[in-house]
């Protein structure tokens, strides 16, 4: 994630990142399905997503509790 992403991660509202953090878990849920079926060929993918979720809910806990 390139940090431009991140500060925009950083200043977005909760709603919108729970909303990305739905499509990120959907996402990397359709990967795995793929994975097994041998379709991606790119593995690292699953890894940067899971990444993105935990910066995400990071960035959503930050908020709610006032660090």
């Amino acid at each position: 994630m390139k940090k431009s992403d991140q500060q925009q991660l950083m200043q977005s509202a909760p709603a919108d990142l729970l909303k990305k953090i739905a499509e990120w878990e959907a996402s990397l849920w359709q990967m795995r399905v793929d994975l097994t079926q041998g379709k991606v060929k790119n593995v690292r993918e699953a890894a940067k997503i899971r990444k993105n979720i935990a910066r995400a809910k990071t960035v959503l806990h930050r908020r709610t509790t006032n660090i």
